[in-house]
């Protein structure tokens, strides 16, 4: 094992993940709601185009449209019409019990949240960027090269106390063994050298996982990199 030292560089809540909804997404969207002409406008028009008309719609029915369109080819037609009540009343990015829809309901918990603040929860997904010190720089080669998602919750995971939703729910896996749940809990992750021995981690997910290490400065993780 090699011990990594961690710093808690920066914690920022974000409401909409940066190019989940590019205007190509919102023309599609306008033209299932039968509204023509939308391909010719400028990115800010069809953006308050689609808001406009999913606000003239009925909430659950605007709900089941966002569904449709992002997870159309995975649900049926029954699961969307059900999703399209829980979403006014739950976080389903962070409540729904498949895990491989959380980063997809949220994107979709992003646009209806616009559409109509008052009904939908607020989305509170969290980037955190980790500035992490290396025991040497081959070490430091392998986080950013053969990164296993795994590896950066257990990293994670030590950084928040035994409390935290994540050491509950996960005790056993943390541990030992195989993770699958880890992929599905990293909604995005960016890592790249800062130096020889260390790299700057920058990472997305639910206020539900990574809200504990808004009160870390840092920490030290006693473990090792490993691919997949």
């Amino acid at each position: 094992m090699s011990v990594y030292r961690i710093r808690v560089a920066q914690t920022e809540e974000l409401q909409e993940v940066e190019g989940d909804w590019q205007p190509a997404d919102l023309v599609a969207i306008l033209e299932k709601l039968g509204v023509d002409g939308a391909a010719a406008l400028s990115p800010q028009e069809v953006r308050e185009m689609c808001l406009l008309s999913l606000q003239d719609l009925d909430v659950a029915e605007a709900a089941a449209v966002v569904l449709d369109y992002k997870l159309g080819k995975t649900l049926t037609a029954g699961q969307i019409k059900n999703l399209s009540h829980d979403c006014q009343f739950d976080k389903l990015w962070e409540q729904g019990g498949d895990m491989e829809l959380h980063r997809a309901m949220f994107s979709v918990g992003s646009l209806l949240a616009v559409v109509n603040e008052q009904t939908f929860p607020t989305p509170d997904a969290v980037r955190v960027t980790l500035e992490v010190e290396c025991p040497d720089s081959d070490d430091a080669d392998r986080l950013t090269s053969d990164t296993a998602p795994q590896t950066i919750v257990r990293m994670l995971a030590s950084g928040m106390d035994g409390d935290a939703i994540l050491n509950r729910l996960f005790e056993d896996e943390l541990a030992k063994g195989t993770f699958p749940e880890a992929a599905l809990i990293l909604w995005d992750l960016e890592v790249e050298h800062a130096g020889e021995r260390t790299a700057t981690l920058k990472i997305i997910s639910s206020g539900y996982w990574l809200d504990p290490l808004r009160e870390t400065e840092a920490f030290d993780w006693d473990g090792q990199v490993i691919a997949e």
